[in-house]
């Protein structure tokens, strides 16, 4: 039997995401490192 995952959003009337596709893997890798040093900073400053 197969299995279906999916993202849903969170909120009063949950709905799953809809799929979607980025230009290059690198795109994804970006985002990843964006997110990992904005976090760092909000860390730092809550300290």
């Amino acid at each position: 039997m197969p299995i279906k995952h999916a993202i849903w959003t969170v909120g009063e009337k949950p709905t799953p995401l809809a799929p979607g596709r980025l230009a290059t893997e690198r795109q994804l890798e970006e985002m990843i490192v964006a997110e990992v040093k904005q976090s760092t900073v909000e860390q730092a400053s809550a300290s």
